[in-house]
C-alpha cells in the first residue's frame, strides 16, 4: 500500500465521487492531474446538476446559505465544481482556507468550490471562510466545507451502489 497520505486520501475521495456518479444520473467526475502535480487546488472537477449537488451537500450536513441556494438554482444547465481534498484528522487552519479561496480565481468557469477533510475548521478558519463566502457570492461563486464526518455520511449513503451490468453486453 502507498505510504503517501495525500495520495491515499485523494484516491479514497475519488472512489467516493465515482460511487456518487453511479447513483446520480448527471454527476460526473474528472481528476485533472496526477498525484504530486500542481493542480491549482483542484484535486477533482465535478459536473452535475444543482439538485444533485444539493443532495450531496444535504447528505454531508453542509448548510447552504440562502445566497448559495439562489446561485445554485439560478444556474442554467449543469454546474461545474472543484474539490480540494485535505487528508488530515486535525482541524483545518486559516492558512489552508486562505489558499483554498485564493485558488477560486484560477477556475473562472467553476461555480462551486468544495474544501474537504479534517475534523472541522478552526474558529479563525471558519471566520475566514465566512468572509470569503460573502465576497465570492458577489461573483456567483459558492464555497463549501465538508468535514471528515460529512465524507463518512456520504460514504454511508453512496458506497456499494454499483449495479450488476447485463451479461453479454460489450460497450
Amino acid at each position: 500500500m502507498s505510504s503517501n497520505k495525500g495520495k491515499i486520501g485523494e484516491m479514497q475521495t475519488g472512489k467516493l465521487l465515482f460511487d456518487i456518479a453511479i447513483k446520480e444520473e448527471s454527476f460526473d467526475v474528472k481528476r485533472p492531474t496526477l498525484t504530486n502535480e500542481s493542480d491549482m487546488g483542484a484535486d477533482f472537477e465535478i459536473n452535475s446538476t444543482a439538485q444533485e449537488l444539493q443532495r450531496v451537500f444535504q447528505t454531508a450536513h453542509v448548510e447552504l446559505t440562502d445566497d448559495d441556494k439562489m446561485i445554485l438554482t439560478s444556474s442554467k444547465g449543469n454546474v461545474n465544481s472543484r474539490m480540494d481534498v485535505k487528508t488530515t484528522q486535525n482541524k483545518i487552519g486559516k492558512d489552508t482556507v486562505d489558499k483554498f479561496a485564493t485558488d477560486v480565481h484560477k477556475h473562472p468557469n467553476t461555480t462551486v468550490h468544495i474544501l474537504t477533510g479534517g475534523k472541522a475548521l478552526t474558529a479563525p478558519a471558519q471566520r475566514e471562510l465566512n468572509k470569503y463566502k460573502k465576497v465570492f457570492t458577489q461573483e456567483n461563486k459558492v464555497l463549501v466545507y465538508i468535514s471528515n464526518e460529512g465524507i463518512s455520511q456520504l460514504k454511508s449513503e453512496y458506497e456499494a451502489v454499483i449495479p450488476e451490468l447485463d451479461k453479454g453486453e460489450n460497450d
